[in-house]
């Protein structure tokens, strides 16, 4: 469909205000009768706006709790954001990885309560194994000299 792409930008900017159960109708064309304009209508339904609730930590913990609340921003915010949370994630895991843990999984687990459009979300951090850098080898240095280097 040609709307696609703007289907999914329009997802975007609702996920961003919080808005995660939007509905976007596909568009509806009306050509007037005199061929000179083009209507085009498009049904949305935003559904209630999610706040940022109660945030917590589970799984393999490598920093205290407060250390991880400091380190994301969704915390910070009254409404929900997709954006904020996939860049937070992002932060947690460059944080394990400056441990080693090149391979460190954040799965977030948004929990909706229905009396109140909050978003809870305890995150599942699992790390998998550390990595470390135990021997590097360079070919082709003609211009410095290495220490142990024979010649």
């Amino acid at each position: 469909m040609p709307f696609d792409r703007d289907f999914q930008m329009l997802r975007y900017l609702y996920f961003n205000e919080g808005y995660v159960q939007v509905k976007i109708d596909r568009p509806q064309v009306y050509v007037t009768p005199d061929k000179k304009n083009i209507y085009i209508t498009i049904r949305i339904d935003e559904g209630e706006q999610f706040d940022v609730g109660d945030i917590d930590f589970a799984g393999d913990i490598l920093f205290p709790r407060d250390e991880l609340g400091e380190a994301i921003a969704i915390n910070k915010r009254k409404v929900f954001s997709y954006e904020v949370l996939q860049k937070d994630l992002s932060d947690l895991q460059a944080k394990y990885g400056d441990l080693g843990y090149a391979f460190a999984n954040v799965i977030p687990r948004p929990v909706s309560t229905k009396k109140s459009a909050r978003l809870m979300s305890p995150s599942n951090l699992i790390r998998a194994t550390r990595f470390t850098l135990a021997r590097s080898i360079w070919w082709g240095n003609s211009k410095t000299r290495d220490k142990g280097d024979p010649s």
